[in-house]
């Protein structure tokens, strides 16, 4: 995950997307072949995923390297480059966590929220919980069209932001990081290209999601009950898909716009809510459907509260130049 997101920050999205195909495709085949070598379809599987996963880093990495080699070579002081590359030096540790202690409580506050749905529908029966880790992976495997939309988010809008505003502020003097603006207008072009992008993706991947569920429910499960079950959330599956692409954009913006405090807090609070929501819900032995609501309010949620947050970027673009500029908010 660090190697595809340096390569995002390349503005490289060609070289994961290789890298993704080729860690799928040897998947496949080595799960197939390794199967068959063992005998156990389980170890295969896991044996491929392995190897596949290892192969894909190793891609990243070289060509990570065949990038920086460059770099190296244009520098002076290559021991000195060297020993910064694996001990960074207390500032750029200090810059780092202030970014990504954030992003870490975004992405706990996702995955607590994701569990307590598992809690939650475990108190209404075996039958609702089978359906609901059938819903969740399907969910799951169209939600990664709006992570992806985020990282190129995140890649590009940055250079549009004002020096103060974007993630590399340290290599501007600091004269230039008050009195260089900006491109507002290149910003909201960006923002508002993701959001439209997000919202046909969202409505794609949902129908998708939905007529994979509805159609090739069978391929999951058996067992009638459980396809019952899983088809009641079908609606809820979309609409929680149509807005999971623009709240990711949303929260990308936040990132690249160093709005991290913000974003951290706001997953704190919504994370808090929503676990003592799925334990009441799990108390009251509350329907599957009902656990599902849930997500979809908290997509609500995050979209409300991060697209509100996006639209005071804007203010951060005026006033007078100097030390009367705005400060970003945190």
């Amino acid at each position: 995950m660090v190697l595809q997101s340096a390569s995002f920050g390349f503005k490289d999205s060609g070289t994961p997307l290789k890298a993704m195909l080729l860690s799928a495709s040897v998947n496949v085949l080595a799960a197939l072949a390794l199967a068959l070598l063992f005998g156990d379809p389980v170890l295969g599987v896991a044996l491929a995923t392995a190897l596949a996963q290892w192969l894909s880093a190793a891609y990243l990495l070289g060509a990570m390297r065949s990038r920086l080699a460059p770099l190296l070579a244009a520098t002076a002081n290559k021991r000195a480059a060297l020993r910064r590359a694996f001990v960074p030096e207390r500032a750029v540790v200090r810059s780092f966590l202030t970014f990504a202690g954030p992003a870490f409580f975004a992405m706990a506050g996702k995955v607590v929220c994701y569990a307590m749905m598992s809690f939650a529908a475990a108190g209404a029966g075996t039958i609702a919980l089978a359906a609901h880790q059938i819903g969740m992976q399907v969910f799951f495997l169209f939600s990664n069209a709006g992570d992806a939309i985020s990282n190129s988010v995140q890649a590009f809008l940055p250079a549009t932001l004002p020096p103060r505003l974007r993630p590399d502020v340290d290599a501007f003097p600091p004269e230039a990081r008050e009195r260089r603006r900006g491109d507002l207008d290149a910003t909201r072009e960006l923002i508002l290209s993701a959001v439209k992008v997000a919202g046909l993706g969202g409505a794609l991947n949902g129908l998708l999601a939905a007529s994979i569920s509805v159609v090739f429910g069978r391929a999951f499960t058996s067992s009638l009950e459980v396809l019952a079950e899983m088809q009641r959330v079908v609606p809820l599956m979309f609409a929680s898909l149509l807005m999971h692409a623009s709240v990711m954009v949303f929260e990308g913006c936040l990132f690249a716009s160093r709005i991290t405090q913000y974003l951290a807090w706001s997953y704190l609070a919504s994370t808090v809510v929503f676990t003592v929501g799925m334990f009441a819900a799990r108390s009251a032995g509350a329907s599957l459907v009902a656990v599902w609501c849930t997500l979809f309010a908290y997509q609500v949620v995050r979209f409300v509260q991060f697209g509100w947050r996006v639209a005071q970027i804007a203010p951060l673009f005026a006033g007078p130049e100097g030390q009367n500029a705005p400060k970003p908010a945190a």
